[in-house]
């Protein structure tokens, strides 16, 4: 039984720890430090829990990303926002809950999600955008989807979680229960977005936990055993001044001022594309075809107008000169990551806004994520087993020993190869 919490921040679960007897009796664990993915965003963060593998290794890179060599789409350079997109790329990112699922569709072929991982048991995916190879996918309607993204609509984030419960519950009346079961709440992060991280404690107590309570009851009153795992996918930080560009750019103007705009969805001849990623941004430079490695050169004016703006706590750019797209970030501003990222569909240059200075990337909201402060970075991750602590602890050692010579790059990798275990018992 998966509870995933989208955006939960880690500081926020240990005080509700303490004000929740629910959570205080179900993970009696102490604290456990779990990181984020880089970037620390929700489609890229979910493809990890959901496959037990990094971006480099799931192949999604972000919320908004490019494919420039069109892999894809039979070699036409293709834009995508998974999260939303304005005009005539909106119906794209609708995709990801209509079957079979963008966010499945792209995923990538050599790595297993913990469905498909245990295809030997029976699995249900309850409204997450990750359900490849789970035996029955609860989605949300296009409606909700659109209800929950509208801001100014504060009474819909709890009617959200009220219909994905009833449906749920619902299902489960007419069947037997699952061997995996994965809930994914969604609308904490929606409801941080537009009042801040400041906002969760009390929205989870409202709103989320009625509902885990509700699925808890059913599922522990038809089965003795059961092992719970929490987790959500990322932190949140305050924020209060967007930069809202989104797909193409104009390149004739200052950085910054491009940045300002919201940019186009059509991108034929421009030279700029951006995906924004909320606390990182994606710059790809096109010098000649898309398919052609830019020159270092053009690649590092760029990324120079964005080192001296004052705007960017880091500055990465791609060394392209023996790998291709392939080689390693190096950082003209900031500490760079420390992981595997580059592909053909991450950007030349990645930009990650000062959020000390209150900077993000997108609409105007109080809270975002996507960077690598620890505000961004830190997420919870906790496991249960109250009718068989000892078979849990050897699974998870099992998972431990797994990583001991490949340590993860984000301790989200933990879920699918604990689930995994779990259902071998």
């Amino acid at each position: 039984m998966v509870f995933n919490i989208d955006g939960l921040r880690a500081d926020v679960f240990e005080e509700l720890k303490e004000s929740s007897n629910f959570l205080k009796d179900l993970f009696v664990a102490p604290k456990i430090t779990c990181r984020s993915t880089f970037p620390s965003i929700t489609f890229a963060a979910q493809a990890t829990i959901a496959t037990g593998e990094p971006p480099d290794r799931h192949g999604i890179p972000g919320n908004q990303f490019f494919d420039r060599l069109g892999i894809y789409t039979n070699g036409k350079p293709e834009f995508y926002a998974l999260d939303v997109a304005r005009g005539v790329r909106a119906l794209k990112s609708a995709r990801v809950f209509l079957e079979p699922g963008e966010a499945n569709r792209l995923l990538s072929l050599d790595v297993k999600t913990m469905y498909e991982a245990v295809e030997h048991r029976t699995s249900l995916c309850c409204y997450n955008m990750y359900s490849r190879g789970a035996n029955y996918w609860i989605r949300p309607s296009l409606l909700e989807m659109w209800l929950l993204k509208k801001f100014s609509l504060k009474w819909f984030p709890p009617i959200f979680e009220k219909l994905m419960t009833k449906r749920l519950l619902s299902f489960l009346s007419r069947s037997s229960l699952p061997n995996l079961l994965t809930v994914y709440f969604m609308s904490l992060d929606t409801v941080s977005h537009r009042d801040g991280p400041k906002s969760q404690k009390k929205y989870y107590l409202d709103v989320i936990e009625p509902e885990l309570k509700k699925i808890y009851e059913v599922i522990t009153r038809r089965v003795k055993k059961v092992a719970f795992v929490i987790v959500s996918d990322h932190g949140s930080v305050e924020v209060k001044m967007a930069l809202p560009a989104i797909g193409a750019i104009r390149s004739d103007i200052p950085l910054i001022d491009a940045l300002k705009e919201k940019g186009k969805m059509f991108f034929r001849d421009s030279k700029l594309i951006f995906g924004n990623n909320a606390g990182m941004g994606q710059l790809y430079v096109r010098d000649g075809e898309w398919g052609d490695i830019p020159s270092m050169e053009l690649v590092e004016r760029f990324a120079d107008e964005a080192k001296n703006s004052e705007v960017f706590s880091n500055v990465f750019i791609r060394d392209s000169s023996s790998l291709g797209f392939d080689g390693p970030y190096r950082s003209l501003m900031g500490e760079a990551p420390n992981v595997n990222y580059s592909s053909s569909l991450t950007g030349d240059i990645l930009l990650v806004p000062d959020t000390s200075k209150g900077y993000t990337f997108g609409d105007p909201v109080r809270g975002n994520h996507g960077g690598t402060s620890s505000d961004e970075m830190e997420c919870v991750l906790a496991f249960s087993a109250p009718n068989a602590p000892g078979e849990l602890a050897s699974a998870i050692k099992v998972v431990e020993e797994k990583f001991k010579n490949d340590p993860p790059q984000s301790e989200l990798e933990y879920v699918r190869w604990v689930v995994e275990e779990v259902l071998k018992g």
